[in-house]
C-alpha cells in the first residue's frame, strides 16, 4: 500500500496503517448482502453466517469502493474480519494473539491497526485450509463477544498442533 492514497470524503488519507479502524460499515459502501465465493471460502463464510449476531455484507475493495472484494463479517459494529476473492482471510486480532498467530506462522501480519488492534492475513486456497480458517474466525468472534484475551490465548496453545495449519501465504500484489 506504500505510495498509494485512498481518499475518504473528499480528503487525501495518508496514515493507510489506520483505515481500518476508522472505516464504519456504512462508510465502506453499498450495504448489500455478500457475493457467492469459491468453494473453499464459501464453506468458511456460510459457518460464519450461522453464528450468533453476526452481520455478513459484501466487502469493497478499499481502493476502488465500486468493486466487490468479498464478504465481511460483523459482530454489532465491530469487523470480525473478511474473505476476499481470492481466498486470503483479513482477520482483526489484539496485539497478543496477533503475536501468537504470527510467530506460529499460522498467519501474516498486515500493515493495518492501531492501539490494540492489528490484523493478520490467512489464505484459504486448498482443501485443507478451511477448517484452521473457520478457528481462526471462531477465536476472533469469541474475543468479541467477551472471551478474555488470556483464555483464547490458552486455548490457541492448546489447539495448535491439532489443527496441523498448512501455511500457503500469497499476499495479494
Amino acid at each position: 500500500m506504500t505510495g498509494v492514497y485512498p481518499v475518504k470524503c473528499g480528503r487525501l488519507i495518508k496514515d493507510t496503517p489506520e483505515i481500518e479502524d476508522r472505516i464504519k460499515l456504512e462508510e465502506k459502501g453499498p450495504i448489500i448482502p455478500p457475493p457467492k465465493l469459491d468453494a473453499l471460502s464459501g464453506t468458511v463464510s456460510r459457518t460464519i453466517q450461522c453464528w450468533d449476531d453476526i452481520v455478513a455484507v459484501a466487502h469493497w475493495d478499499l481502493f476502488d469502493p465500486t468493486r466487490v472484494d468479498g464478504a465481511d463479517f460483523y459482530v454489532g459494529e465491530e469487523e470480525l474480519g473478511h474473505i476476499h476473492l481470492n481466498g486470503d482471510l483479513n482477520l482483526s486480532t489484539t496485539k497478543a494473539i496477533h503475536h501468537a498467530l504470527t510467530k506460529a506462522e499460522m498467519a501474516v501480519s498486515l500493515p493495518y491497526g492501531s492501539g490494540n488492534k492489528r490484523w493478520v492475513l490467512y489464505s484459504i486456497r486448498e482443501a485443507a485450509h478451511p477448517a484452521p480458517g473457520t478457528w481462526l474466525f471462531r477465536l476472533s468472534y469469541n474475543r468479541l463477544t467477551g472471551t478474555p484475551e488470556t483464555d483464547l490465548l490458552q486455548r490457541f496453545q492448546s489447539c495448535r498442533s491439532t489443527l496441523q495449519v498448512v501455511y500457503p501465504i500469497s499476499v495479494r500484489e
